[in-house]
């Protein structure tokens, strides 16, 4: 929650073989907010973490309230 209040910004963990665009079209589809950029990393114990960077907090608590309705 602090990354998305301070930086706007929605970290999750994807799938290893995923692209930064397959990243960003599955947001896009899944949440209906259009990510600003998207930086990806591979943690050590092998899973990829992807950061989406949004300029609208709207957006990201549209997201937030339907990530808990799951």
């Amino acid at each position: 929650m602090k990354k998305i209040e301070d930086n706007n910004t929605l970290v999750f963990i994807v799938d290893i073989c995923a692209d930064k665009k397959k990243i960003k079209d599955a947001v896009k589809k899944m949440y209906d907010i259009q990510a600003k950029k998207v930086n990806t990393l591979i943690r050590p114990d092998g899973t990829k973490k992807a950061y989406l960077v949004n300029s609208r907090l709207r957006c990201l608590r549209r997201a937030k309230q339907n990530q808990n309705q799951l």
